[in-house]
């Protein structure tokens, strides 16, 4: 869906490689060396995050022009209709920063925050996450 950034050598641990060293594919941030179970919490935190970036594209794609603030909302109260996974109250508004750093969204402009009163990026979607929402349905 994005893609690959290899992780600078500067934010490795020494001496121990990381599994899934590439951001942006949501690969598990883990060491080789570290407890099964942190392996499974990195990849069920990998399956999250994939999934909350196809809704914040929907979402996106859905509501036209639209703010973080308001992808939090919108996500928390589709995700109590959907059924959708709970996740941080923020990580939707994270997410399409990230999505916007991939190309999948763009930033149009800054927008005041009704709430409050503070400047905040308003995304929109590209052709590109069209084209990957595309793909995928």
């Amino acid at each position: 869906m994005s893609a690959a950034l290899t992780l600078p050598q500067s934010m490795r641990a020494a001496g121990k490689p990381l599994v899934g060293t590439t951001l942006g594919v949501d690969a598990p941030r883990v060491r080789r060396g570290d407890r099964d179970n942190s392996h499974v919490a990195a990849d069920a935190s990998a399956r999250s995050i994939h999934e909350t970036k196809l809704r914040v594209l929907q979402i996106v794609l859905q509501e036209g022009p639209i703010i973080g603030a308001e992808i939090n909302d919108l996500y928390d109260l589709r995700r109590s209709r959907n059924g959708w996974r709970k996740i941080h109250v923020d990580s939707p508004r994270k997410r399409a920063g990230e999505l916007a750093a991939d190309g999948l969204l763009e930033i149009v402009r800054d927008r005041v925050n009704p709430a409050n009163h503070l400047p905040e990026a308003e995304y929109a979607i590209t052709d590109a996450g069209r084209a990957a929402l595309g793909k995928l349905s």
